[in-house]
């Protein structure tokens, strides 16, 4: 009556017309380093950064809570550093406090009885001590929730459980707890509650898990009620998959509970996102016992167009049940190549300026059309593969197979796609790393498809990739002296090995590797006709070498030599996984094989070249060493006495590098020991000589001289009857010999890019490989002519020869042949694909935009360049203020990626913190990119702190306004100021809600009434 009365007056001053939308200036902030990379964390050891997830490493910080009163929980990684304390954990994880600075509120493996330090943890009993956190929450009455692994500690063989805490002292819900909700099948129990948590002033909690019913588990959302002493109340069933939407009939066929895609507020309504049984994707507010769709997939956007899949999308709602989510658009999956795509590689879009033609659209993308300038052109496309908000993702392909019946034209020509991802391994981010490559997608098919094959063991969906397609004429080459495995190796090799990389002939017949299929492949030296090849390796699934710890995964190496002793010839060869290498040999039958064993210290992670010597049965290699210099050892076949012939070192310190590319043996009179040595400077940005000098030995190692400087060597072999030597340059594309006695050097042949070498001395013959073309040519050692003797196909799929690149680090695309002039249009249809830059939306209660990519934020002349991410949060504060991740050009900003509240940008990349020191770095696009308290006057962010200590780290940012953003007399946060403000603050103030305190002093009284409609008669 109360209500009514106000309004009859209200209607009787003719005060229904609402007050004008305003844009309401933000209160001055202060930006402060709240924690950084470097700091101790007491008891637990020093917080480390999100790039060094190694032995020692960790994932920096983990998840943000603050409330109104600027009280914060941060989650950050730690490790101890060696030497370790004995059964204590070597990385660890802290919850820290802000009214305790660095004394961990929760100590990772911090155990109760080891004189009871902070953090420790007593429930669900004295025998666990605290693993690792998964979610916070934080109320504005203090009341902390912690999402927990915990787990036996030194004395103890409890089995771990994760849970619910509740303040330290409580322990509300654990796995394979009972669910007490109604809704649920007799017997239902908790499966896992590690996703999404919140919490609301009224300490229910809202938590997304999974439970256990009838054997099925399956995604639901709690509601738990807790006390002031986390005791539980009540505990109701907000869905939970293959439960009704609202009142039925229809059901939920998924469920999103991921961190940031639901929420709760202080009056108890929900708001998530699933897809229902009658094909609605959407998302779904509650209302007491009832709910609805507020925005689905196919309904209108804010600016018209149809919304995409929605399930998944993080939202936010606030006290007055307004809303805010990030959604993307519908589209219809088409990049066209705008310009020339070129083939520079540049960062993710929203790192820094993309110099790559970045695909920017809605929903998935599935087809990209472009053209080859000419068959020298290379096109790269910046991509996304996979949806992280999706539960079960599309498998991602990518070909150039025309389909006719599809209307897919696909290319006419010879194609070669390659996928390189970005930041795959440990470092500063900007490498590109080749993780597939194909030819020919079959026999007969000179188009390519790559598969899920191609994508590595660190594959997230939602991560940035660059597609790449090419002809057979262009080839990409590694951009510095180290393999995919972080060893040295040849400078500005092939990224994709060399198949056949080198041919040996003993017997009548010649051998070479096909890492694709883990055989040794052999043809009849006097007949030219193929031999059952020798099964020595793995048939490799492909990025199966890359197990570093499984033994049987490594991947057959391009390197051989054969040990010509008649009935006891042997075959060397190598395998190799990520950081092992191994040596093996097998009978020419591809019996008996077995590992060469060598001890400690002549093991080598980075082998450049290898041979046998047959006359005194020793086998020899070559790898590079630190500090630049190579060594040549040798050893028996069997691995025993190995010893080190040669050492080439830079004893002038003037920044040269050795690489040992191939080695021979004269076995003549005393012997000699060949090699051909490339030498290169550091930095590597000088011109580089591959092949510079061939020298030799005596087999000591002494006797040290070059016996040419100009060859251009790639490989060598040796005729020691004949007194020469036969080298191949595929720089100079030719064969060339030099006699051994004279030093005199001339041409045998002129070939295309001639790589491995072998001299068949007795038959009068010199073979030698073009991984290029894949074929094996030969020569007689006398008068030289070109031979096009055995052809091994083409590449076929995605096999090893193909991907994962074999070194790892992307320099650029080397051409072979002669230019073609004629354009090359092409079409790649994709599946499991998205847009680098998706035309994202951050909207406010599905009818204003807050930022939309590709246009201007509101009130302002800087254009939207990105507008969230697919698990970054956006949140929305009581007064109706939107917070973001994102970035915009022009009107003054430079493009930096940062935290926006609406359309003001609180802080990127450049900003220096109000408290000193450098700038702060990029911010996480992750779950726990950012956390913002329901009034919006403070807010946390996850950042790469990239000056820190020379390397990159993590730092928590705090964001503190001088007073609460926005309108006070807006009390329902929808932007504007009208009567209705008025009613719901009444409403709100009659039912005793707390955000009715209006002036703050606490309780509700009179006077708030009256300095709210003071303030609403006063505007803002």
């Amino acid at each position: 009556m109360q209500i009514l009365g106000i309004q009859r007056l209200l209607m009787a001053a003719g005060l229904f017309c609402g007050v004008s939308s305003t844009v309401f200036a933000l209160p001055p902030e202060t930006v402060s380093i709240l924690y950084q990379s470097g700091q101790n964390v007491s008891n637990v050891g020093p917080i480390n950064h999100p790039f060094n997830a190694g032995l020692y490493g960790g994932n920096g910080i983990l998840g943000f809570a603050v409330n109104n009163a600027g009280s914060s929980y941060v989650n950050v990684s730690t490790y101890n550093a060696p030497p370790f304390v004995p059964g204590a954990a070597q990385t660890n994880q802290a919850v820290l406090f802000s009214g305790t600075g660095l004394s961990p509120y929760l100590g990772g493996g911090v155990e109760w009885d080891i004189t009871n330090p902070p953090g420790s943890v007593t429930v669900p009993t004295t025998d666990y001590i605290y693993v690792r956190s998964y979610a916070t929450a934080l109320n504005n009455n203090g009341a902390g929730i912690f999402s927990l692994l915990v787990g036996p500690n030194t004395f103890t063989s409890v089995p771990p459980v994760s849970g619910l805490y509740f303040n330290k002292t409580a322990m509300p819900l654990k796995d394979g707890d009972p669910v007490t909700a109604a809704g649920v099948d007799p017997g239902t129990v908790i499966g896992t509650a590690r996703g999404a948590l919140r919490v609301n002033d009224n300490n229910v909690v809202l938590a997304g898990c999974t439970i256990v019913e009838s054997g099925q588990t399956k995604n639901a959302l709690l509601k738990i009620a807790l006390d002031s002493n986390g005791v539980v109340l009540s505990e109701t069933l907000v869905a939970k998959q293959g439960g009704p939407v609202g009142a039925g009939p229809a059901t939920w066929t998924s469920l999103a509970i991921a961190p940031n895609t639901c929420a709760i507020n202080t009056s108890g309504q929900v708001i998530f996102s699933g897809t229902t049984s009658t094909g609605i994707d959407g998302i779904y507010r509650t209302s007491g016992a009832s709910g609805s769709f507020v925005a689905v997939a196919g309904g209108a956007t804010p600016n018209g167009s149809a919304w995409g899949g929605l399930t998944g999308a993080p939202v936010d709602m606030n006290s007055g049940g307004h809303f805010a989510f990030r959604g993307i658009p519908g589209g219809n999956g088409l990049w066209n190549e705008v310009g020339d795509a070129g083939e520079t590689f540049g960062s993710p879009a929203g790192f820094f300026t993309p110099t790559t033609n970045i695909t920017s659209g809605g929903g998935p993308l599935r087809l990209i059309s472009g053209s080859l300038s000419n068959d020298f052109d290379v096109d790269v496309y910046q991509i996304f593969i996979g949806d992280p908000t999706l539960a079960t993702q599309e498998p991602f392909s990518a070909t150039t197979v025309p389909d006719p019946g599809s209307g897919f034209a696909g290319a006419n020509f010879d194609t070669v796609l390659y996928l390189f991802a970005f930041n795959t391994f440990n470092n500063n981010g900007s490498s590109r790393h080749g993780v597939g490559r194909c030819d020919d997608a079959a026999p007969g098919v000179m188009q390519s498809t790559l598969t899920t094959a191609s994508l590595p063991p660190t594959h997230a969906p939602g991560q940035t990739y660059f597609l790449a397609i090419a002809t057979p004429k262009a080839r990409a080459i590694t951009s510095g002296n180290f393999t995919s495995s972080g060893a040295a190796a040849e400078p500005y090799p092939e990224m994709w090995q060399q198949d056949p990389g080198q041919v040996a002939v003993a017997g009548g017949v010649a051998y070479w590797v096909d890492p694709s299929n883990g055989q040794i492949g052999r043809v009849d030296t006097t007949t030219g006709s193929g031999l059952a090849p020798l099964q020595v390796g793995i048939v490799p699934r492909q990025l199966s070498g890359v197990q570093a710890n499984d033994p049987n995964s490594k991947l057959l190496d391009a390197k051989l030599a054969v040990y010509d002793a008649g009935v006891n010839s042997k075959i060397v060869f190598q395998q190799h996984g990520w950081g092992q290498e191994t040596f093996r040999t097998c009978n020419v039958d591809g019996t008996g094989a077995a590992n060469l064993v060598l001890p400690t210290g002549f093991f080598s992670n980075a082998t450049t070249a290898m041979t046998v010597d047959s006359v005194n049965a020793k086998f020899y290699w070559s790898k590079i060493i630190a500090g630049g210099s190579a060594e040549i050892y040798r050893s028996d076949l069997d691995g025993n006495n190995p010893e080190t012939v040669i050492t080439i070192s830079d004893p002038l310190n003037s920044g040269e590098s050795y690489v040992i590319e191939s080695i021979a043996i004269d076995t003549a009179g005393t012997g000699k020991v060949y090699w051909v040595q490339s030498v290169f400077t550091i930095p590597l940005s000088p011109t580089y000589f591959p092949g510079y000098y061939i020298r030799r030995a005596n087999l000591n190692g002494t006797g040290v001289q070059s016996i040419t400087n100009n060859a251009s060597a790639s490989k060598i072999s040796i005729d020691s009857v004949g007194r020469r030597l036969y080298y191949t340059s595929s720089t100079l594309n030719k064969v060339g010999v030099i006699n051994m006695t004279t030093l005199g050097n001339t041409l045998l042949v002129t070939t295309t890019k001639p790589l491995g070498v072998c001299v068949d001395a007795a038959a009068g013959k010199v073979y030698w490989t073009n991984p290029f073309e894949r074929i094996i040519r030969r020569s007689s050692t006398g008068a030289g002519s070109v031979e096009n003797w055995f052809p091994l196909g083409a590449d076929i799929g995605e096999v090893p020869a193909d991907g994962p690149a074999f070194d790892s680090f992307f320099g650029s695309f080397v051409r072979s042949g002669a230019a073609g002039s004629t354009p090359l249009p092409y079409q790649i249809k994709l599946t499991g694909a998205a847009f680098a830059v998706q035309a994202s939306m951050i909207c406010k209660d599905n009818v204003s935009k807050v930022a939309t990519v590709g246009e201007n934020l509101s009130g302002t002349t800087r254009l939207c360049a990105s507008a969230g991410a697919p698990t970054s949060p956006v949140r929305i504060s009581d007064r109706g203020l939107v917070a973001w991740y994102g970035s915009a050009t022009g009107g003054g900003d430079n493009g930096r990626a940062g935290v926006y509240l609406n359309s003001d940008k609180l802080f990127d990349d450049l900003t220096v913190p109000t408290n000193g020191g450098l700038q702060i770095g990029q911010v996480s696009t992750g779950a726990n990119g950012f956390e913002m308290s329901s009034s919006g006057q403070y807010l946390l962010a996850n950042t790469t702190y990239l000056p820190f200590s020379g390397s990159s780290g993590s730092s928590a940012v705090k964001v503190s306004f001088g007073s609460v953003p926005g309108c006070a007399p807006d009390f329902n946060g929808d932007g504007s100021l009208s009567v209705q403000d008025i009613f719901d603050f009444l409403a709100a103030w009659f039912a005793g809600t707390p955000s009715a305190d209006f002036n703050g002093v606490g309780g509700l009284s009179v006077q708030d009434i009256f300095d709210f409609l003071a303030a609403w008669f006063g505007g803002c």
